[in-house]
């Protein structure tokens, strides 16, 4: 009986350990940034953020202290509806302006596939992360890349076209996530796309006796 016992409270230790495991994983992949500010208010002591899923409906409140800017922590792929309210001792003042807004982008993977086309590599990439809202916006600022039209599949996917042209030199390229459902939030992902030279170098010349 004793051995049983133990038995079954090691299982369920283990199965407690794993669930905690789990739930801290979720929790850490799965949370998402929207960094907010605004002005000071006249008589204010300290400032609450407000934020949910509608338009005018927060269901979630942020104490911000005092200072006029806050990072808010929420699960992703979603776009937030966020007011902030001063406080004092009389009370809480009446919600700001309203501000709609997707979480920061995250980016996972950037997988490429390239043929060769009459302009150099035709590639097309295949972005893998979280918090890509309707108008997201995708660059590779890398001279001889042009990037196309860019299609959005869902919160965390993204079709990126571009070209690589034949006489672009070879380097690593940046990706850089931006656009107008998160304001302010340009994400720059360093070294996705390797540019490998398709045209071979000119001949040596003023060869000579040394």
């Amino acid at each position: 009986m004793t051995t049983r016992w133990r038995e079954a409270g090691e299982l369920g230790l283990k199965v407690g350990i794993l669930f905690f495991l789990a739930l801290f994983a979720y929790n850490c992949v799965y949370a998402a940034e929207i960094r907010i500010k605004w002005d000071a208010s006249v008589g204010a002591l300290g400032y609450k953020a407000h934020h949910g899923l509608t338009s005018g409906q927060y269901v979630t409140t942020v104490d911000a202290g005092d200072v006029l800017r806050t990072t808010l922590t929420v699960p992703p792929n979603a776009q937030y509806f966020i007011a902030v309210t001063a406080h004092n001792a009389a009370g809480d003042s009446d919600f700001s302006n309203e501000i709609a807004t997707w979480p920061r982008a995250e980016v996972t993977s950037f997988d490429v596939a390239c043929t060769a086309g009459p302009l150099g590599e035709e590639c097309v990439g295949t972005l893998a992360g979280a918090n890509y809202g309707p108008n997201v916006v995708v660059d590779i600022p890398y001279q001889g890349v042009t990037v196309g039209l860019v299609v959005r599949e869902s919160a965390t996917a993204v079709t990126v076209p571009f070209v690589i042209a034949a006489d672009a030199a070879g380097g690593s390229a940046d990706v850089v996530v931006s656009g107008p459902d998160t304001p302010g939030s340009v994400v720059t992902f360093p070294a996705l796309v390797t540019i490998t030279p398709t045209v071979k170098p000119a001949p040596p010349t003023g060869l000579a006796n040394e």
